[in-house]
């Protein structure tokens, strides 16, 4: 079944969709990770939520929009324009099965963008066999990779290599002896304070690659505006948690986070190149590892890609799939040439 247009969010509530989505609070399957990019990426664009079961209790629940341009695809809200794999969260067996019937429902083309393999509707829908066949490609980066705190020493620098911690303490005396000591920051800021301290993450992250190749949140103004509205959102619920590693007076890494559940989910992140001989980045994950273990926080889950250097601390990931339904048509066989070809040369290059 489905409900058309933003406004089946407010009819499903907050506690409905978080209950049915996100059981274990994951915050890219949340209600305001979901609402906050269907108000940003679907504007003015045809919205359907879809769910299975009651729609008063729901036993799944997934949110597409149309694309306004070419294909004319659906994609699925707070996915690929934001590079995340959100999961389809579903109850139970049936429950996969129907939510697979409504996505083949939808009319044209669906984008599913990337998912966990094991994802029970992806496998309903490949069983499906309908008139929209599934493209898939696997993906060789793993999403979601996770650390068990209570695994982890005291300082998370002994987890790795002796010549990697000798790189890192070598590359940290030099900037502090240039530039001045290192200090964490974890803020769980109000909605007022929130504003100024936004603004620094984004410089943060656009000083980098990011910020020249214009995925940055300051330069791509879409996810600069739904990172705004979403972590205004979080804030609010007191779930934020804006973590920066400054040097001397200056901010040379940040994490935008959100902690549920007893887990601090790091959801975007950047570093100041101009540190970049201490390796910024790494450090903050390691001082922010250590003090999420100090406040007897479980467990930290980077959304979005592995870390390699975790090394032995790091629990697992879930390798990903990208998954498209094509329909049967002039269009589809086109796109399925167009994909080919991409694949081809993701090959050979």
């Amino acid at each position: 079944m489905m409900i058309n247009g933003l406004e089946g969010f407010d009819a499903l509530g907050e506690a409905c969709w978080d209950a049915c989505a996100a059981p274990d609070q994951a915050p890219t399957q949340s209600w305001i990770w979901a609402k906050s990019a269907a108000e940003i990426f679907g504007k003015h664009a045809p919205i359907r939520l879809l769910h299975a079961g009651d729609p008063s209790a729901p036993t799944a629940l997934a949110a597409f929009y149309q694309a306004r341009r070419g294909y004319r695809a659906w994609h699925r809200v707070g996915g690929t324009d934001l590079g995340k794999c959100p999961d389809i969260g579903v109850q139970n067996a049936a429950a996969a099965h129907e939510m697979a019937a409504a996505i083949l429902a939808l009319p044209g083309p669906v984008d599913l963008g990337h998912h966990p393999a094991d994802c029970p509707v992806l496998h309903a829908i490949t069983q499906a066999r309908g008139s929209k066949p599934v493209l898939r490609r696997a993906r060789a980066e793993q999403d979601t990779p996770w650390v068990e705190l209570q695994n982890l020493p005291e300082d998370p620098l002994a987890a790795l290599s002796a010549s990697r911690r000798k790189s890192l303490r070598a590359g940290r005396r030099k900037i502090e002896a240039a530039r001045g000591p290192f200090r964490l920051r974890v803020l769980c800021p109000t909605v007022e304070a929130l504003p100024p301290l936004l603004d620094a993450a984004f410089a943060v992250e656009a000083s980098g690659w990011k910020g020249r190749a214009g995925t940055a949140m300051a330069v791509d103004t879409s996810q600069g505006d739904f990172y705004r509205l979403f972590c205004h959102r979080a804030a609010a619920r007191g779930r934020l948690r804006l973590c920066f590693l400054d040097i001397g007076d200056q901010p040379a890494a940040m994490h935008i986070s959100v902690e549920a559940a007893n887990a601090l989910w790091l959801i975007k992140t950047g570093f100041d190149e101009r540190f970049s001989a201490a390796s910024p980045g790494v450090q903050l994950d390691m001082m922010v590892l250590g003090e999420a273990r100090a406040r007897g926080v479980s467990r930290v889950m980077f959304v979005g890609k592995e870390e390699p250097w975790l090394g032995s601390w790091m629990q697992g990931a879930r390798p990903l799939v990208a998954a498209r339904l094509v329909p049967i048509s002039l269009r589809g066989a086109q796109l399925v040439t167009v994909e080919a070809a991409r694949a081809l040369r993701r090959r050979f290059g």
